[in-house]
C-alpha cells in the first residue's frame, strides 16, 4: 500500500509539473503586466516569450507588436530588434481579448500583427513582378527569430510582416548567427 501511495503521490506531482500555463498579451491592458489574464496581460510579447516554459501557451490580443530588444541583448542597432524564441511554445494570435476558450478566438476579424516597420510609414504598391515597398530604411533585419524548436512549437494567428533584410551585419542567438541579409520576417 505505502508503495502505491508513494507511486500516486509522485504521479500527480509530475502531472502538476508538466500542466501547461497559458499567458496572454494584449498591448493595451492595464493590469499588473504579469500575464496571468486579459486584465493583467503583458503589454510586450517578448516579456510573455521570455516567462514562459517550454508547452506553455501565449494567446495574444488583435493589434500591432513591435519587437522591443535584440536578440543578442546588444541593442546598439535598433534595426537588429527582433521577437526571438528559443523554446516550443503554443502561440496564438486572433484575439479580441476576452476570450476564455481557445476555440472561441476569430483571428479573421482579430488581426494580429508582428511588425519590423518602427516607423509604421511602409508603402506597399503593385503585387507580383511589380511589388514594390518604400520607407523601409528604419525596418527590423527580421522581425522574429527562431532556434532549436522542434515540431511541437506552433505559431498560429499572426501575420508578421515589415522586415528588411538588407543589412550586412549579422547576430548570435542561441549558439547561431544570423545574417542581416537573409529572413526578414521568421
Amino acid at each position: 500500500m505505502k508503495s502505491f501511495l508513494l507511486f500516486l503521490f509522485f504521479s500527480t506531482i509530475s502531472i502538476i509539473a508538466y500542466g501547461q500555463t497559458t499567458y496572454y498579451v494584449n498591448k493595451t491592458a492595464t493590469g499588473s503586466n504579469n500575464g496571468t489574464s486579459w486584465a493583467n496581460a503583458y503589454t510586450n510579447l517578448q516579456s510573455a516569450m521570455d516567462v514562459a516554459s517550454a508547452g506553455d501557451a501565449i494567446w495574444i490580443a488583435a493589434v500591432t507588436y513591435l519587437p522591443t530588444d535584440a536578440p543578442d541583448g546588444s541593442n546598439t542597432n535598433p534595426r537588429d530588434r527582433a521577437f526571438h524564441l528559443n523554446k516550443n511554445l503554443k502561440i496564438y494570435g486572433g484575439f479580441d481579448g476576452t476570450e476564455t476558450m481557445l476555440s472561441e478566438r476569430d483571428w479573421e476579424a482579430n488581426s494580429t500583427t508582428l511588425s519590423g516597420d518602427f516607423s509604421g510609414n511602409d508603402v506597399v504598391s503593385g503585387s507580383g513582378s511589380s511589388l514594390t515597398i518604400s520607407n523601409t530604411t528604419e525596418n527590423a533585419y527580421h522581425v522574429f527569430i527562431t532556434s532549436g524548436l522542434d515540431s511541437t512549437t506552433l505559431i498560429d494567428g499572426l501575420t508578421i510582416q515589415g522586415g528588411n533584410a538588407d543589412g550586412s551585419s549579422s547576430i548570435s542567438y542561441a549558439g547561431n548567427t544570423f545574417s542581416g541579409d537573409f529572413g526578414g520576417g521568421i
